[in-house]
């Protein structure tokens, strides 16, 4: 995944994030583990004992292909030699992008399948056939040359099969008003396609990152406001997609961010890839009917039938279509106000940190193959450093479809038996078959439902099998394989623990030894993590051990320990002795801290993902008062280099608890050397403070990220102007989104002074109240969240206020829902009137009409007024809103 994809796009409030980033990085952090320890395992049925460093690929489409792939690795010098299966030398290079070496090199994989490669340092660079080239502004590889106008846009993308130019425009980054009042983060609204766009083109800068017989890039950087814009635009050697990585600091408000395709195929329908299928959408240009759904591409084809563009996508889901030839990816939804109120904090969604790409990919005649590429996307070529050591071939196909049109979309152990899952989808939309082909012979298929209950039986041929799909269909089977299981020869031994502690309680009793415990009904008693097995203790008795120098006895030949550990306070490192030797220090995570999040300005979150192994989650938590509902209590898996080691001595300083341990014989390990999932490291920089003057707001944080700060709305004789100081990034009203600089800073809030206000906490009376707590007196209080809510019929409603002996008038000023509750209950229609005496009839001063803003401040002709009343004929912008929302009323001295 090239990002952490909005996958709640725009369907909930701030704090619903902090869950469902948390869930997300959980299910990447535990996914990545399997995958690991599952590549481990099948390395070593492999011959490994290569010349140079073994990279084990994996393949995790359905068919063989030939990908580009980079990986971490650290190598001396400038160049190195890459070695397939075969020992044939194919194009290699050695990045360095910011200091970071990568090596970068083509490779073919068989399909769902791994391979060995071998890569070597080198004095010279790859000498073979370079099909790659490279300028300031154009990137061409066999397939594609690429331009790059002066503006830092893809101008031109020719293809040389096809001898057809694939845009009619630039492809630009386009930003619009982004206006949503009633559902801002559930909807964009059709209106705002009329206005005005604007383009990021300020600023530009293209430098040449990569320029190698594997890979050619540009990387472009832009900006737009307070927002800052990197897009690496690529090219492979093997792979004919145009992929635009980008990386977006989102600093700009009530805007709307997409990418365009103008092409030169023109047609009123395109394909839209929704999953299960595809979905024939025409031009967006009506409404409600003006956003398209999309996953992993959409395509263009002519109406001609020649020729035909497909955009592909890895984690945005929304596309529209202007015209017959344009379409546009939506990238960045941040709408002018939040929803309801303003602790959604929807006003300020998606600002920070935002990493996707995005690609561009050609066909001749119809879109036969597209839906693999775009799978192929999404699924890049993974590499794996492992150890040397012989054995059975360097290459492993586990299944393959003849059939391009034919994805599998999963392939795992059923849920409850020892069967192989094989999940299919035919993505042509027409009726086909595929001949599956397996790595060993079959003993029998079953086709199953999606619950894996069986339906009927398939006939099998050896190690093949012919299925027929209907259009778009998914099908799932139950594989079982006539060659045994194969042992590793691994030997797993638990070690007895001497459990101190209890950190477990039962419902309604509490009986832990720690302030916050875990569920007993969620404790389990065997643990499997990553294919290592763990004993745990026992649900009501003492289940932990609260470290503090014990020794642990090894088991004779044990090369590796595997624990699962976390600090219940504070955080690591812990310090473990090896035979009274050390220390050997290991950064243990906190047992109860969120494992993941991403970029929330709103809540001050910056972000950060916890990459060790997560071996077993609690959904909740207990502490004395009961419940900590999605509280969350995780054990962490470490692994110990214990070999020639008799004993192990745990950390001291009672931190780390330990829950339980394993010992094993092997000690082979693969690791990943391309992150399985994004890499956001914890800041570790230094900490200042900002401090607003003449307020009591004083802010700690680390330099480099962000907090919203909201301006005292106190003073009820002046209106808030305006934030100053070199720490504000940007404002909405009175919140100011500040920057923690390299130093302490000051800021300051500069406010116009409307004069004496003459309503503040003045006798207050109304026509109605929606309740005690909405009353006309919580209008004129100065508290800027307090208001007055009524009922309003066809004669209006009104609040009145006494101000206790005449006065002259000349401003007055209504504050409405705004911010705090969203403008469209904005009040519409409104007056002010007044009397000099009780028993004289209320005089017009001033009066509003289609009024849209947050706050009403004018100036009067002055008038001697004691009592002045609030008449308001329309509360909000709906014409048939029921209720008048007033959360200041105040009329000025003269």
């Amino acid at each position: 995944m090239a990002s952490v994809p909005r996958f709640l796009t725009g369907t909930s409030i701030c704090d619903a994030y902090v869950f469902s980033h948390n869930d997300y990085a959980i299910a990447l952090n535990q996914f990545a583990a399997e995958l690991g320890a599952s590549v481990e395992a099948v390395s070593q049925l492999l011959d490994t004992n290569v010349d140079g460093t073994p990279i084990v690929l994996f393949n995790q489409t359905g068919k063989q292909r030939t990908a580009t792939v980079k990986a971490d690795i650290a190598v001396d010098g400038d160049y190195v030699k890459v070695f397939d299966e075969n020992n044939n030398e194919v194009p290699s290079q050695v990045s360095v992008i910011d200091g970071v070496k990568t090596v970068i090199f083509s490779a073919k994989v068989d399909a769902v399948g791994v391979a060995v490669y071998s890569v070597i340092p080198s004095d010279t660079p790859y000498a073979g056939e370079n099909t790659l080239s490279v300028s300031e502004n154009t990137l061409e590889n066999k397939f594609y040359r690429v331009t790059v106008n002066e503006n830092g846009d893809i101008s031109s993308v020719y293809d040389k099969e096809l001898g057809k130019e694939l845009l009619s425009a630039p492809s630009r980054l386009e930003i619009s008003p982004d206006n949503s009042t009633n559902w801002p983060s559930w909807e964009l609204c059709f209106e705002d396609n009329a206005l005005e766009h604007a383009f990021v083109k300020d600023n530009c800068k293209c430098e040449i990152v990569e320029n190698g017989a594997a890979e050619v890039a540009l990387r472009i950087t832009r900006t737009y406001g307070s927002s800052t814009f990197i897009q690496t635009v690529s090219l492979s050697a093997t792979e004919k997609v145009v992929t635009v990585d980008n990386y977006v600091d989102w600093f700009s408000r009530n805007s709307l961010l997409k990418a365009t395709f103008p092409l030169t195929a023109s047609n009123p329908y395109a394909e839209f890839d929704v999953g299960l299928g595809t979905d024939k959408g025409e031009n967006t240009t009506t409404y409600p009917y003006f956003q398209h759904c999309v996953h992993t591409y959409a395509d263009l084809t002519d109406t001609s039938g020649d020729f035909g563009v497909a955009i592909l996508n890895d984690c945005k889901y929304g596309m529209d279509k202007p015209d017959d030839n344009t379409l546009r990816l939506t990238l960045i939804h941040t709408p002018v106000e939040p929803y309801d109120n303003e602790k959604s904090n929807q006003d300020w969604q998606d600002f920070g940190r935002n990493e996707f790409r995005y690609g561009i990919t050609s066909h001749k005649g119809e879109r036969d193959g597209v839906a693999l590429i775009a799978d192929e996307f999404n699924k890049p070529v993974l590499p794996f450093v492992t150890a040397k050591h012989n054995g059975n071939g360097k290459k492993l196909s586990l299944i393959e479809s003849d059939n391009a049109e034919v994805l599998i979309r999963a392939v795992k152990k059923e849920e409850d038996g020892d069967r192989i899952i094989v999940r299919l989808q035919e993505m042509s939309g027409k009726d086909t078959e595929t001949e599956l082909r397996f790595a060993c012979p079959i003993d029998s298929i079953v086709e199953t439902d999606g619950y894996e209950r069986e339906i009927a039986p398939i006939a099998t041929n050896d190690n093949t099998t012919k299925i027929a799909l209907s259009h778009f269909a998914p099908k799932t089977f139950a594989v079982t394989p006539k060659q045994e299981k194969t042992s590793l020869g691994r030997i797993y031994t638990p070690i007895e623990l001497p459990y101190s502690h209890k950190i477990t309680t039962e419902n309604g009793l509490f009986d832990s030894d720690f302030d916050v415990a875990i569920p007993a009904e969620l404790f389990v008693k065997n643990i499997t993590s990553s294919g290592v097995p763990f004993v745990m203790g026992d649900a009501d008795k003492n289940n932990a051990v609260l470290c503090d120098g014990q020794t642990l006895k090894l088991p004779c030949g044990a090369k590796k320990l595997y624990i699962l550990a976390a600090i219940h306070e504070g955080t690591g490192p812990c310090e473990f002795q090896k035979d009274g030797k050390g220390p050997h220090s290991y950064q243990v995570s906190n047992m109860y801290q969120n494992v993941g999040t991403w970029d929330m300005i709103a809540k001050a979150n910056t972000c950060y993902l916890n990459r060790d192994e997560i071996a077993h989650v609690y959904t909740h938590t207990h502490d004395k008062r009961g419940d900590k509902v999605y509280e969350f209590a995780y054990l962490f898996k470490y692994s110990l280099n214990v070999e020639g080691v008799s004993e192990i001595t745990l950390p001291k300083g009672k931190e780390m608890l330990l829950f339980a341990a394993t010992a094993s014989t092997s000690d082979s390990s693969t690791l990943d050397v391309w992150p399985l999932y994004p890499i956001a490291e914890k800041s570790y920089k230094p900490t200042h403070t900002i401090t607003v003057e003449d307020t009591d707001i004083k802010l700690t944080m680390q330099e480099g990220n962000y907090a919203l700060i909201t301006a005292p709305d106190n003073d009820p004789n002046s209106l808030f102007d305006s934030w100053v100081g070199d720490a504000v990034k940007t404002t909405n009203g009175m919140v100011a989104l500040v920057c923690m600089p390299e130093e302490d800073a000051t800021l300051s809030i500069k406010r116009r002074y409307l004069g004496t206000n003459l309503t503040y906490k003045k006798p207050a009376t109304a026509s109605n109240s929606e309740n005690e707590d909405e009353t006309p007196d919580h209008a004129v209080n100065g508290i800027y969240d307090q208001k007055w809510c009524s009922p309003i019929d066809e004669k209006g409603a009104y609040m009145d206020v006494d101000l206790g002996k005449a006065y002259t008038v000349n401003r007055w000023l209504v504050k409405h829902t705004g911010k705090i509750e969203g403008s469209g209950w904005n009040t519409k229609e409104f007056a002010l009137q007044y009397k000099v005496n009780e028993t004289d009839e209320w005089t017009l001063a001033d009066q509003v009409t289609d009024n849209k803003d947050d706050i009403t401040l004018r100036d009067i002709e002055p008038i001697t007024a004691r009592y002045v009343r609030l008449f308001v004929t329309k509360a909000g912008q709906d014409d048939d809103e029921s209720h008048v929302r007033i959360y200041e009323f105040s009329v000025f001295e003269a």
